[in-house]
């Protein structure tokens, strides 16, 4: 924190003044597979143990690797040797320690010139705006019920991406009928197929079949360093979650094969070298408001009237296409791998007709607006909560009586 003036019942006390800072140890001769100890580190609980070294409130700090980010942990516990915990605590609230030590940058605490590392001398010299106790609990207490919030939304959100992966998979394997009922074979007539059972309604369609031209690979100049007005798009704008504005580059003005690679509003693009997991990332280019262009590591597709694009983005994402590219594409695992034309246009999918695939994208696209929706509010609360730890730990509020 920068420097503050503090209230006049406030007072800065070193954390030598708060806590006890211990020493973690190696877990190796307590571990077990039934243990029910948590061992913990910075990054929460690792595995588990058959003992303790202490059974309260607590704080975890890095000693020595992850050394910036700070752990609360309540009951029985164990502290791997790289961390330390703290015990003891004079006048202080442990819940609002712990926010407060959440504001401290021990990056640039690090002693180290490799493995970044913190001693206790330096940690203890830590100078911490204090409130009385009573002050104290209100802080924590106002805090907690923000990060429960956050923790709430957290996992609504991870429920609902487990919901959307399930819609996802009996969308794009069974369909959904004119009554907006999922198929099964339970309810529906199947029938088998080179990929697996399917709706008898649908077919078997090969990638190339639904194209209007060629795959066509972009092109990938010099970046230059001025502002030319056409931009290039980098490899990480094709992610798991399709297509983002990012590493854009400066492309040259005086290229004429640069025309050739001009995207257009719904181009669709995939990534025919990235690194094995990588490769077959897909995305659905959206104008951004300036000429933007694909690299030679891309490959544009574009589709017929007989399939919704977005659908194919969609099949695109599912692990029955995806594995037919990654099992093709050719290199080293581990490294770069590529993957051809031919690989992409004899790569199989389940085709339904066009108003079945507009009735999945609606279903896909709304549930994934609801996510996405939640992912605000959770980045919402974050910047609250941000905002609320800097004027009650500095005291710039006050929430206790006067």
């Amino acid at each position: 924190m920068t420097a503050i003036n503090l209230p006049e019942d406030w007072s800065f006390k070193a954390l030598r003044d708060l806590a006890t800072i211990n020493y973690g140890k190696s877990p190796k001769a307590i571990l077990s597979d039934d243990g029910d100890i948590p061992v913990v580190g910075t990054g929460g609980v690792e595995r588990y143990g058959s003992a303790f070294l202490y059974d309260n409130e607590s704080i975890i700090l890095g000693r020595k690797g992850t050394i910036d980010k700070v752990g609360y942990v309540d009951g029985k516990f164990w502290t791997i040797d790289t961390a330390y915990f703290l015990s003891d605590f004079q006048d202080a609230i442990v819940k609002w320690l712990f926010y407060f030590l959440q504001t401290v940058d021990f990056r640039i605490m690090n002693e180290a010139t490799g493995v970044p590392s913190l001693s206790r001398e330096l940690l203890y010299k830590i100078e911490i705006p204090t409130p009385k106790t009573e002050e104290q609990a209100q802080i924590a207490s106002i805090l907690s019920t923000l990060d429960y919030a956050i923790e709430q939304t957290e996992t609504i959100i991870a429920k609902q991406q487990r919901i959307k992966t399930g819609l996802m998979q009996d969308l794009l394997t069974k369909g959904i009928d004119e009554h907006g009922i999922i198929r099964t074979e339970a309810t529906h007539e199947f029938k088998s197929s080179p990929l697996g059972r399917i709706p008898v309604e649908w077919g078997n369609a090969k990638i190339g079949d639904v194209l209007t031209e060629k795959p066509k690979n972009g092109y990938s100049p010099k970046e230059v360093d001025g502002w030319t007005g056409t931009l290039m798009l980098g490899l990480g704008c094709l992610s798991t979650d399709g297509f983002r504005p990012v590493q854009l580059k400066n492309a040259p003005l005086d290229d004429l094969r640069l025309s050739n690679a001009l995207l257009k509003d719904g181009d669709f693009l995939i990534s025919r070298s990235n690194t094995r997991d990588l490769v077959g990332l897909v995305g659905i280019f959206k104008e951004i408001g300036v000429p933007c262009t694909y690299p030679d590591l891309m490959v544009r597709l574009r589709f017929d009237s007989s399939v919704n694009t977005k659908f194919m983005e969609f099949i695109f994402r599912h692990h029955l296409l995806r594995s037919q590219l990654t099992n093709s594409a050719v290199g080293t695992s581990g490294s770069m791998v590529k993957i051809n034309a031919e690989v992409i246009t004899t790569s199989c999918f389940f085709k339904p007709n066009i108003e079945e695939q507009e009735r999945i994208v609606r279903l896909l696209e709304q549930m994934a607006s609801e996510i996405c929706e939640l992912q605000k509010y959770t980045s919402k609360l974050n910047s609250i909560k941000f905002g609320v730890m800097h004027d009650l730990l500095t005291g710039t509020v006050r929430v206790a009586k006067q």
